[in-house]
């Protein structure tokens, strides 16, 4: 009863962005904890655009009442979509964009040469629903996020607060389960260098079922009501003390 929970978290953000956001507009909320949902694509571009945004906002003109329009508007944002993607999700782009803010680091070089081992084993880690494995073989992304919780650190010394990170699900794992665990396993181990707790849900999404907390059958990235409680349920028995 003598706890306020605030929630800013923002769609799309990387954890660079996340800690950005934190020193414009969390640190005057004086928190006593920062909580962080670690997503696996959070290190890495995933989301679209403003200029995309922007033009699916532009649906609302009255040309696309006409079912022509809608058809060739959306074939070519779709094919401008896709050649985003494309272009972030390059490493050469990463870096480029990136080169100011990427630590110079060695993180865990076992772990990622292990990861890139089952990746490269398996063409279905390469593409599709876990395609977003392929970045935790860039000791680049890596040094981004070293980055990002270094900076964290550096303000939860000077306020006084304290970080907890845990994993939000990539809901499309089943057998590759080895590949999320060094790949969440890379992302704590860099929580917990800056002396952050990392408390690991994913033992209880697992052993509810991945597929049965999708939102939908085919959004591998978004936890539905049950998949949230349960999230929940973790993080408020961890803040009790249990």
């Amino acid at each position: 009863p003598d706890t306020e929970v605030l929630n800013l978290g923002v769609v799309g953000y990387d954890v660079l962005e996340q800690v950005r956001f934190f020193e414009l507009v969390g640190r005057q909320l004086d928190p006593d904890l920062v909580v962080i949902g670690f997503h696996v694509n959070d290190v890495g571009f995933a989301s679209p655009s403003r200029e995309y945004v922007q033009r699916l906002e532009s649906y609302g003109a009255p040309i696309y009442r006409l079912r022509l329009a809608q058809v060739v508007r959306r074939w070519a944002d779709r094919r401008a979509l896709t050649r985003q993607h494309q272009l972030t999700d390059s490493e050469e782009y990463f870096v480029q964009e990136n080169k100011d803010w990427i630590a110079l680091s060695d993180p865990e070089s076992d772990t990622i040469g292990r990861l890139a081992e089952l990746v490269q084993a398996d063409e279905e880690l390469q593409r599709g629903a876990h395609r977003y494995l392929r970045w935790y073989r860039s000791p680049a992304r890596i040094g981004k996020l070293r980055t990002a919780l270094e900076r964290l650190r550096a303000h939860a010394e000077a306020d006084g607060f304290e970080v907890l990170l845990f994993p939000i699900p990539w809901l499309a794992d089943g057998v590759n389960e080895e590949a999320y665990d060094l790949a969440f396993g890379l992302v704590r181990s860099e929580a917990e260098r800056c002396g952050f707790e990392w408390l690991d849900t994913l033992p209880v999404t697992r052993a509810a079922g991945h597929e049965s907390l999708r939102i939908e059958a085919g959004d591998h990235g978004h936890p539905n009501a049950r998949g949230h409680q349960l999230l929940a349920d973790a993080l408020a028995a961890r803040l009790a003390g249990d």
